[in-house]
């Protein structure tokens, strides 16, 4: 069988696109972040609770929390909805104050 010549053509663009900066996945904002913890907070809820009321994985939760996970629309708009879904007892933020202090 011979032995074909390597085509050279490609080695230079993958080298280029090495080197290149390619542009990074957005990842969310620390505000949403603390809004997130929050609002599962002063609900009582746990990572998991958010999880199963949002129908995401509790490892999601944590990212958004922790501020490692990119932006996904869709997964910022289960949150919310949970959240719309079970609105906040009146008053329980302010019991939340207290309790910190």
């Amino acid at each position: 069988m011979p032995i074909l010549p390597r085509n050279r053509g490609n080695e230079g663009y993958a080298a280029r696109l090495d080197k290149e900066e390619l542009p990074q996945p957005h990842k969310i904002d620390s505000d949403f972040a603390k809004t997130i913890i929050t609002e599962r907070m002063v609900r009582g809820w746990t990572r998991k609770d958010l999880a199963q009321k949002a129908f995401l994985s509790e490892a999601v939760i944590s990212d958004y929390e922790t501020g490692k996970a990119i932006k996904n629309t869709n997964e910022m708009n289960k949150i919310q909805r949970a959240f719309q879904r079970y609105p906040k007892v009146p008053g329980s933020l302010k019991n939340m104050e207290t309790r910190t202090k």
